[in-house]
């Protein structure tokens, strides 16, 4: 069996930041206002070091000095007014691309603009972000509710996550025409925009996706949606220890499509699964849009996700779910460490 897998796939750099922050977070009092992720096991993993989940600041357990965090997706403007007025310690883990929708919609709300808003009205992202221009914004979904919209000023924003596909096809019927001044922007973070193109490639190029993350997960359902239109054996995922992989053992070319939210060992976990159903060594292949690195922006996306400084995660992952002829994922093994330097371990290793 071979797997494909996007190479953007997996945390994002806003993700990974956040979940370093929580994880280096000193002592008692450290309290976030909602799940860091939709992972259930990350967020269990981070409750368990301390961090405690809390749904506002009204908060009986809050105190002065206590340390809150603020999650990817961000908050309005009057959370941060009145975390500074409770004398709280706030660590801004706001996503780069989010924090830069809230200052474009902050700007034009100040000069007289209508602020319209593409995405999901429910979604943590969008609430924050009308918070920066006094929940005034008009949050719509379609073309046929953007084209209701009457104004002399419109500001259009789209929410980071929003399909792509969908954005450009909305904003090539909308009719300028009625409204004096217009000004858009195309505000989808750049890696969503990477993970859409490569599930397209994937879902049109395997016999079955595997679409892996949080069930409230709002980037994975649009990339589940952009798989099911190209590929009849789509099958979404949440917690890869309960997916019965019989189910995908017959096919030749799998492909495995997760967002934001999940992290690589769950992707390892899948291949995991597919081994023990096949008993046969998974191939991996690893697939990239063409179009990427058109446009950069926000910092020069965030100067370049700070240079990569280190090997991927992805490639670390490939790495070590590629066993030699001897050995298998999960067998345990004992090894004599001969030596150490920048590559790694040179080690004499028998079988258990």
């Amino acid at each position: 069996m071979k797997v494909i897998v996007g190479k953007n796939c997996g945390f994002c750099f806003g993700v990974k930041r956040a979940i370093k922050c929580a994880e280096q977070l000193p002592g008692k009092g450290n309290y976030i206002l909602g799940e860091i992720i939709h992972n259930e096991r990350v967020n269990n993993s981070l409750k368990e070091k301390g961090l405690i989940t809390i749904d506002s600041l009204d908060d009986d357990r809050l105190s002065k000095g206590d340390t809150l965090l603020i999650r990817t997706h961000g908050e309005p403007k009057s959370t941060f007014n009145k975390a500074s007025e409770m004398e709280l310690n706030v660590v801004d883990c706001t996503c780069p691309f989010v924090k830069d929708i809230q200052e474009k919609v902050s700007k034009y709300h100040s000069l007289g603009y209508t602020i319209a808003i593409l995405g999901n009205e429910n979604h943590p992202e969008i609430i924050g972000i009308n918070g920066w221009c006094d929940n005034s914004a008009i949050i719509v979904s379609s073309f046929e509710d953007l084209s209701k919209i009457k104004a002399e000023k419109l500001c259009i924003v789209v929410q980071t996550t929003f399909s792509e596909k969908k954005f450009d096809e909305i904003i090539k019927k909308f009719d300028t025409s009625n409204i004096k001044t217009v000004d858009i922007f195309k505000t989808i973070c750049y890696t969503t925009i990477e993970r859409q193109k490569e599930a397209e490639i994937i879902s049109k190029n395997c016999d079955a996706v595997i679409v892996l993350g949080g069930s409230n997960s709002n980037n994975t359902e649009k990339l589940f949606e952009i798989c099911k239109k190209n590929c009849k054996n789509i099958f979404r995922v949440v917690d890869p220890l309960d997916f019965n992989y019989d189910l995908i053992k017959n096919f030749y070319k799998v492909g495995i499509v997760f967002g934001a939210s999940t992290p690589y060992s769950q992707f390892q976990e899948v291949v995991q699964g597919m081994e023990k159903v096949t008993e046969e060594i998974i191939t991996t292949e690893t697939v990239v849009s063409e179009d990427l690195a058109k446009k950069d922006t926000v910092s020069e996306a965030v100067a370049k996700e700070e240079k990569k400084s280190f090997k991927s995660e992805m490639e670390a992952a490939f790495n070590n779910i590629k066993p030699s002829k001897d050995y298998r994922i999960g067998q345990i093994v004992s090894a004599r460490i001969s030596s150490a330097n920048e590559a790694g371990l040179i080690h004499s290793a028998a079988l258990l």
